[in-house]
């Protein structure tokens, strides 16, 4: 079993809101990007003030960090939060049916 978190860092502080086990690590990643969109898509519209920081963690690793932003009307982007989310999702499992070590934090702007 592989145990993966899903850990916020916003106004109030960090706190873990979501954690589960998977049976292998795809499944683990799988599970762990759907927790982050979810997030994603419900954060407060008034978190645009303080945006939240989302982190992935399996298996007591870091795997992926995304750091929510503003748009240009101020409101919380979360297109482009939800873009490095499925970018991180797509290289994790493309790294884990090629057999290689999963990189971490990959999903960068602008790739």
């Amino acid at each position: 079993m592989i145990s993966w978190a899903l850990t916020i860092d916003d106004h109030t502080g960090t706190h873990t809101i979501e954690a589960d086990t998977a049976t292998d690590r795809a499944a683990a990643v799988t599970a762990a990007a759907d927790a982050v969109r979810s997030a994603i898509l419900t954060a407060p519209a008034a978190a645009a003030e303080h945006p939240p920081r989302l982190t992935i963690t399996i298996d007591t690793d870091v795997e992926f960090i995304v750091g929510m932003s503003t748009d240009a009307l101020g409101k919380l982007d979360r297109d482009t939060a939800l873009d490095l989310t499925d970018r991180y999702e797509r290289d994790a499992l493309t790294d884990i049916t090629r057999n290689e070590a999963v990189g971490r934090g990959r999903a960068e702007p602008g790739e």
